[in-house]
């Protein structure tokens, strides 16, 4: 809807009586999900009336959490919590909210007021007050999880509200799913997506980032996009506020940077003990106490904060602000009152983005400076000007969006409409001679489409293209000769082995009906080595796949996701390890469009705990020479700067035991080393500094967490003479390298110390192992073989099978998904099971797809399958990786056998 026609609409409530109490007298605010209104209660009582826009009110799943918001706030029962006053539902169907009408500003708009930045003692006296809200929110169990400037709003007299408690998490109750959140003040266990993880300390890592943005003007990590913020988020620890700001004095940098630690572990324990320590820096610098009685006599630092009496600006959370246009952004936070009221902020600082609702967040608006600003003053009707003109851009922009999102989701096809211009073609035979003959007919378009670029190529049987019943599957991987990887060169024969299994079996799906043909399955085939955003949009755009299988990278995923998948509704089955993919968004009624057919970098870290505290701790234990009478064990975990290696890292630190103790009981023996991203490329001598810390260090077992085979072999092999022994490595992934083959050619005792955790041999692997060392020339072990792309093509195929006479979208296979997972017929990926798998899909039966790298048992919310894992190691003799004897099982957490390397 246009924002004239929004604002028209929202304009017609005024002058009514919701429920015979509140007369409406203005419109505050128009937003995506709410419009915000003054109100008088029929007592004389002024408030600010929430009310849900009409076409959500439709959804059951957007009224819960719209009225959730003020149950939550409501439970705190603390003044620095807004207080909703009644909740009902007005006379054409719309649930609203009652609250009290405040008078002040937000922090950020206070912070912009003042240039950029506020006094380093009143943002202590704001922390002060904000962590005393906050514990009693956590005293309830109530976690905020979007703690920044845009949610505190200082009233005229000085007291200190938290705004949005919209994806507050509850104990003992999920919150909306997903990255919800702000990146900027997102911790690092938020961005990761590690639910179980987030907890009071998540909300005291974003009071801490609160406080750095407006003491220093600038954002904790600097990035121009969403998902590159998160990954700094989850990747590097936050900067120390003194290097950034050295003029802040000692005692309060030390509050800061303890709020801001990486490790959840190293932060506060609680919100008081942050409270206490923000007093105590107070009164050490300033030579006064904060207190917390009544606003004006004892919270001077914040009383002083105060906007005149004159200017009122009503509660208006994120939900129901507008936004302006950014070509990266879905939507971003405008944070300003009502055109001609308030007080203008200078427009060359953005606020950090607002959470988008009802799906996870993930934009990031224009960072803030990376100095501190010190902005002039400005001419307020040209500011006044540019904020309303502003404000019109940003409401079309997102209105688009919604607009353009809501139609994708209804077209039965998910393209656009025809055209009204003659037609290019009708069938692909059509374009036999355009591309070099490989081009087809966009029939919703009347176009001819090239399937081939400089980055994609055909994988299809002879007559596939001119074939209008042939479906295109799309393939992302980084297979090319010179920059790609052997990973991608692997991949790309997996899945081709699959589409081969269907052409010749089969001639590819079953027709739609009786007496018709097969229909072809082709795959576009693109490398995403480089500029996968481009391959992406061919696929999407041009080709319009339903489905897109890869990719090289997890970040990719995350930037498609958001890009081309959710939008598009395209399916994406990605072999992709981060823990984060498990939170892309899905909006309400949707199924899930991305799907994982590979472990997360975090599945294994169970059976490595197991294997830790139950087998490799007591085997070097009763070793003579490898520990003193009484010494402790200790542990590194060497990870790589990447989220894959961050979110595996940080859910070993989880789950880890030894010498009888966790990872954080433990202190100084364990520590943790971070390694270049090998795909960004490591330069020589890299890991020199690394391995000597290490080296200091002495750990007995080192975990590695991406930091791969290159990394590990360059370690044992200086490792300092000094030292009577040599560690442990336990890794994930494939032990068939040459690397590991090599070494242990020239110490053949690195055979019994270098051990991997991977998935476990299963009969569907080893029959692939079979399958493609009869076809190909490079030929693969159940140990180092790549087949999560050969399962992904099955599962594609398979839910396409499943559609019948349904048309072959991205949404609609995604929902024929839930036909291949338990309970059902059990099929096993591979040429043995499609005749079985076709006869009971036709006859409306489910089937139990196992796969051979995970059981495909897809997990509706996020994405993720069981795998069993087992514990590997290398026979140096025969130079092969063998099974150790060590099964954990997913489904009991157990770790099963006895080990027996050679």
């Amino acid at each position: 809807m246009p924002p004239s026609a929004a604002r028209e609409q929202a304009e017609r409530r005024v002058g009514r009586t919701l429920r015979d109490k509140y007369r409406i007298e203005r419109v505050l605010g128009v937003g995506g999900m709410a419009t915000v209104y003054l109100a008088v209660h029929r007592n004389g009582h002024r408030v600010a009336v929430k009310i849900l826009h009409p076409e959500l009110s439709a959804s059951v799943t957007q009224r819960e959490r719209f009225v959730r918001e003020g149950y939550v706030a409501n439970s705190i029962e603390h003044p620095g919590a807004v207080r909703v006053l009644d909740d009902d539902v007005s006379d054409d169907g719309c649930p609203f909210l009652v609250m009290e009408l405040l008078e002040g500003e937000t922090l950020d708009q206070r912070r912009r007021r003042g240039g950029g930045h506020l006094p380093c003692r009143d943002v202590l006296a704001i922390g002060h007050a904000l962590c005393d809200a906050l514990a009693a929110a956590h005293d309830k169990g109530i976690v905020h999880r979007d703690i920044k400037p845009e949610n505190v709003f200082l009233t005229s007299d000085g007291t200190l509200k938290i705004l949005d408690f919209g994806i507050a998490r509850v104990a003992d109750e999920e919150g909306p799913g997903g990255v919800a959140g702000t990146p900027a003040y997102m911790p690092p266990e938020q961005a990761l997506g590690d639910r179980g993880s987030i907890d009071a300390r998540t909300d005291l890592w974003a009071v801490g980032a609160t406080m750095f943005t407006l003491i220093t003007g600038r954002l904790v990590h600097d990035a121009s996009r969403a998902t590159e913020l998160l990954t700094s988020t989850a990747t590097k620890p936050a900067p120390r506020i003194g290097d950034v700001a050295p003029e802040v004095p000692r005692e309060v940098a030390r509050v800061i940077d303890e709020a801001l630690a990486y490790s959840r572990h190293d932060r506060f324990e609680d919100a008081r003990e942050m409270r206490d320590a923000i007093g105590s820096a107070h009164a050490a610098v300033y030579g006064e106490a904060l207190s917390l009685m009544a606003p004006r006599s004892s919270m001077s630092s914040l009383s002083s904060l105060a906007m005149p009496s004159s200017s009122r600006i009503s509660l208006q959370p994120a939900s129901a602000r507008t936004s302006r246009p950014r070509p990266d952004l879905v939507e971003t936070v405008l944070d300003a009152p009502p055109a001609n009221e308030g007080t203008p902020r200078p427009p060359s600082l953005a606020p950090a983005a607002a959470p988008i609702e009802g799906a996870a967040q993930n934009t990031v608006s224009e960072p803030l400076s990376s100095t501190p600003t010190r902005e002039p003053p400005e001419d307020p009707n040209r500011a006044r000007g540019l904020l309303m003109m502003s404000a019109a851009l940003g409401m079309i922009a997102t209105l688009l969006v919604l607009f353009v999102a809501r139609s994708s989701r209804t077209a039965p096809t998910e393209m656009a409409p025809p055209p009204t211009h003659t037609s290019e073609c009708t069938t692909n035979a059509d374009c036999a001679d355009k591309a070099g003959g490989k081009a087809i007919c966009r029939k919703d378009r009347g176009a001819c489409v090239a399937l081939e670029t400089d980055q994609c190529s055909v994988l299809a049987e002879k007559g596939d293209v001119t074939n209008d019943s042939t479906i295109w599957i799309g393939a992302m991987y980084p297979h090319d000769e010179e920059k790609g990887s052997s990973y991608g060169q692997q991949a790309v024969r997996a899945v081709d082995l699959a589409r081969r299994d269907f052409a010749s079996l089969t001639g590819g799906l079953p027709p739609t009906s009786g007496g018709g043909k097969p229909r072809p399955l082709g795959i576009v085939l693109c490398d995403d080595t480089e500029d996968a955003e481009r391959a992406a949009s061919h696929l999407v755009e041009d080709v319009g796949v339903p489905a897109v299988l890869g990719f090289a990278r997890s970040k990719e995923v995350l930037d498609l996701a958001s890009s081309f998948f959710l939008p598009k509704g395209v399916l994406a089955f990605a072999s992709n390890t981060a823990s984060m993919l498990t939170d892309i968004a899905q909006a309400p009624g949707d199924p899930r469009l991305v799907l994982r057919v590979t472990t997360s970098a975090t599945m294994s870290t169970g059976a490595k705990a197991a294997f830790l505290e139950g087998v490799l701790e007591p085997e070097i234990r009763k070793r003579p020479g490898l520990l003193r009478p009484g010494e402790r064990l200790r542990v590194a975990i060497v990870r790589v700067d990447n989220a894959s290696g961050v979110s595996h890292a940080d859910k070993l630190l989880s789950v880890l035991r030894w010498n009888g103790k966790s990872a954080a009981e433990n202190g100084d023996d364990l520590r943790q080393f971070v390694v270049e991203d090998r795909l960004t490329g490591q330069s020589e001598g890299s890991f020199g500094p690394v391995i000597e810390a290490i080296g200091a260090f002495a750990p007995h077992v080192v975990f590695e967490a991406g930091s791969g085979a290159r990394f590990l072999v360059e370690l044992e092999q200086r490792w300092p003479k000094r030292l009577p022994f040599r560690p442990y490595y336990v890794m994930s992934g494939s032990l068939a390298s040459d690397r590991f083959l090599a070494l242990i050619g020239e110490r053949p005792d690195a055979s019994r110390r270098l051990l991997s955790v991977d998935a476990a041999v299963s009969p569907a692997l080893a029959k692939f192992v079979v399958h493609h060392n009869e076809i190909f020339p490079e030929q693969v072990t159940p140990y180092g073989a790549t087949s999560a792309p050969y399962d992904a093509f099955y599962a594609v195929a398979y839910a396409a099978i499943a559609l019948g006479d349904e048309p072959v979208t991205g949404r609609n296979l995604a929902r024929a998904v839930r036909r291949l997972v338990p309970p059902g017929e059990p099929i096993e990926v591979g040429q043995g099971g499609i005749y079985p798998a076709i006869k009971a899909l036709r006859a409306g039966k489910n089937i139990d797809l196992a796969g051979a790298q995970t059981s495909l048992d897809f997990d509706a919310e996020t994405g993720d399958a069981t795998v069993d894992f087992a514990v590997y190691c290398l026979d140096p003799k025969r130079r092969v990786a063998v099974d150790a004897g060590l099964v954990y099982r997913a489904r009991t957490g157990k770790l099963e056998g006895a080990m027996r390397c050679p």
